[in-house]
């Protein structure tokens, strides 16, 4: 079984990951740009503008597809694991007094996170408000149901999509008694 430490470590790689795609593509799409706006003779001088956008486009790109293989070939020096310390220790504790699991979301008493991307992770003493929130278009649930819990320092989307309507509300029951500063919305 992989430990706490190592699927953090996952996550922040996938992030990282979606970071390089977006830096190649902000080069590459910079280049076209560039070679689109080329000046010649025949075209006015007003295609520099076009042309100097498109340079501090890819070298915006590159910039970004640096920092990005930084970032996932030395995971520990990540942005999130730089303001968050104490992140290794929260996963850890996390997977080891797990009090719920489902597809989606794990708890202990003292942690909550989301199961597929541990980075949304919180102490449950630091949440203070926690409300449902639903997409519906004529009606119909679309794109899902998720419990939103807010702290001082970060967002935690919870899908519970195709969870019974007793499974949420024990859901809800259980997160709400576990902590203490929480108000539902």
């Amino acid at each position: 079984m992989i430990d706490g430490k190592e699927q953090l470590i996952k996550a922040v790689k996938r992030l990282d990951g979606a970071l390089i795609a977006c830096g190649i593509l902000i080069a590459l799409l910079g280049g076209l740009l560039c070679l689109g706006s080329m000046p010649t003779d025949s075209v006015p001088e007003t295609t520099w503008g076009l042309l100097i956008f498109g340079l501090l486009t890819v070298f915006g790109g590159i910039a970004l597809l640096v920092l990005a293989i930084k970032n996932n070939s030395h995971p520990e020096t990540s942005t999130f694991l730089r303001k968050n310390k104490h992140a290794f220790e929260q996963v850890e504790e996390l997977f080891r007094n797990k009090i719920y699991e489902d597809n989606n979301i794990i708890m202990s008493n003292k942690h909550i996170a989301n199961k597929h991307n541990l980075t949304q992770i919180a102490a449950l003493e630091d949440i203070y408000v926690m409300y449902l929130h639903k997409t519906t278009y004529n009606f119909v649930i679309t794109v899902g149901k998720e419990i939103y819990l807010e702290t001082p320092y970060n967002r935690l989307a919870l899908s519970i999509y195709l969870q019974k309507k007793e499974d949420v509300e024990n859901l809800v029951n259980n997160i709400a008694s576990k902590a203490p500063n929480v108000r539902l919305g």
